[in-house]
C-alpha cells in the first residue's frame, strides 16, 4: 500500500513539469510568429520609404528644371528690353527726319536752279549752299546717310523703281538715273531712293 502511494505521488511531481514544457513550447511559437510579422512592416515602411523618396527627387528634377527654364526666359526678355530700348534710342528720330525731307529736296531742287540761273560767284548761291552743307553735316551727326546708286545694281531694298529705260549706257538691271535721292537712319532705310532701272535694248 505504501509502494503504490508513493508511485501515485512521484506521477503526481512528474505532471506539472510536463506542463511547464508544453506551457513553454505553446508561448515560443507567437514569439517566432511576431518576429515574422515585425520583419514585413519593416519591409514595407521602406519601401514607402523609397517610393517617397524617389518621388521628392523627381519633384525637385522637375522644378530645377522649370526654375532653369524660368530664368532662360527671364534672361531672354531682359536682353530683348534691352535691344529693344537701344533702338528706339537709336532711331527714335526717325519721324522728324521723314519731315524734314521734303525741306531738304525743296533746298536742294533750289541750288540747282540756283546754279543754273545764278552767277556761281553769286552770295544767294553762296548762301544757300552753307545752308545746304550745314544741314548735311547736322544730319549726318545724327546717323543720317544719303542714298545716291546711280550706276549701282538696283536693290529693291533699298531702290524705288519708278521707271525701266531700254539702254546700253549702264548694265541691265542698275540704276541708270536718280529721281529722288533716299536716305539711310544708320542701317534702317528712312526712305528710298526713287530711280529708273536700264533694261538690255
Amino acid at each position: 500500500m505504501n509502494k503504490k502511494n508513493t508511485e501515485q505521488r512521484i506521477k503526481t511531481e512528474e505532471t506539472p513539469e510536463n506542463s511547464d514544457t508544453s506551457t513553454s513550447e505553446e508561448e515560443s511559437e507567437p514569439t517566432a510568429t511576431n518576429d515574422s510579422a515585425e520583419s514585413d512592416e519593416l519591409e514595407t515602411d521602406e519601401e514607402e520609404v523609397s517610393v517617397i523618396e524617389n518621388e521628392a527627387l523627381l519633384q525637385v528634377a522637375t522644378l530645377k528644371e522649370e526654375l532653369l527654364r524660368q530664368h532662360a526666359e527671364m534672361d531672354n526678355f531682359r536682353k530683348r528690353m534691352s535691344r529693344e530700348q537701344a533702338d528706339r534710342l537709336k532711331y527714335h528720330h526717325m519721324e522728324f527726319i521723314r519731315e524734314l525731307l521734303p525741306a531738304i529736296d525743296s533746298l536742294e531742287r533750289a541750288l540747282a536752279h540756283s546754279q543754273q540761273q545764278v552767277d556761281a560767284s553769286s552770295s544767294i548761291l553762296e548762301g544757300i549752299e552753307m545752308v545746304h552743307r550745314m544741314m548735311q553735316e547736322s544730319l549726318n551727326k545724327f546717323g543720317v546717310s544719303r542714298i545716291e546708286p546711280q550706276g549701282e545694281p538696283f536693290d529693291p531694298n533699298c531702290h524705288q523703281a519708278v521707271g525701266m529705260v531700254h539702254t546700253n549706257e549702264v548694265p541691265e538691271n542698275h540704276v541708270l538715273d536718280v529721281f529722288q535721292i533716299g536716305y539711310y537712319l544708320h542701317d534702317r532705310v528712312v526712305r528710298p531712293a526713287m530711280v529708273r532701272v536700264a533694261e538690255k535694248p
